[in-house]
């Protein structure tokens, strides 16, 4: 059964994963350059499960979110802190919204993989769902040039004047210093993370929500340490 397909989020998704031209595209994902020309020009707006699938997996996207079935990419509204200039709206398509979206289901999928590996799935399944959001988030604030500005730097003039900069998040270099965790060749220490965000929100008042959601990442950070250290002993 053919689908309608939201254009604003495929084209949201294409650029988020770098592919410059819709052939490229067409090219990685196996689809007919014809077919996703007819879409992008508004000439069809359904598209086969098999399309769906192609596009949905080359882009790393859900099928349903491409779709609109489902409303948010996982992980971004409910654990997510959003810069200043990104929309609230969780409707509104952004690459970067997208960039996070791949982080963060990376992160949770290292979390898991380090909690079973030390706890057992049972016990990990738990830890995860007590503090495992709040670990997200804590990862997520790396990405935010506008807490990192807030700590490194003192204005000479208007405290404002720092925040003129460009401040959209930048979600790759959080990415690429994280690899070897994210690909299993290193652990995590959540200890130095935990100590860095702290000093960080100590200065930065702009990124955090509250001092509650404060001490959650904080929290989540020391219960990743807890745990290596009693699987450790």
């Amino acid at each position: 059964m053919r689908q309608v397909i939201d254009l604003e989020r495929l084209e949201a998704a294409r650029r988020a994963a770098g592919f410059d031209s819709w052939q490229k595209l067409a090219k990685a994902s196996g689809v007919n350059h014809a077919t996703l020309s007819r879409l992008r020009r508004g000439q069809v707006d359904k598209a086969n499960p098999e399309t769906l699938q192609q596009l949905a997996g080359t882009l790393r996207v859900p099928l349903e979110w491409l779709t609109g079935e489902m409303d948010s990419l996982p992980h971004v509204l409910k654990h997510g802190l959003l810069s200043q200039k990104e929309p609230t709206d969780p409707e509104t398509v952004t690459p970067e919204r997208i960039r996070r979206s791949w982080l963060l289901q990376r992160v949770a999928g290292a979390l898991l993989r380090d909690l079973e590996r030390w706890q057992g799935r049972s016990r990990a399944e738990v830890s995860y769902r007590l503090w495992g959001g709040a670990f997200l988030d804590a990862v997520d604030a790396l990405c935010s040039i506008i807490m990192w500005r807030d700590a490194m730097l003192e204005p000479t003039g208007s405290p404002g004047v720092i925040y003129a900069f460009e401040s959209t998040a930048d979600v790759a270099w959080v990415e690429r210093l994280l690899e070897p965790w994210l690909e299993d060749v290193a652990v995590l220490r959540a200890r130095v993370l935990r100590d860095t965000l702290r000093c960080c929100y100590e200065v930065s008042d702009r990124v955090i929500p509250s001092p509650t959601a404060e001490r959650y990442h904080l929290q989540a950070l020391a219960a990743y340490e807890q745990a290596k250290e009693e699987a450790q002993t």
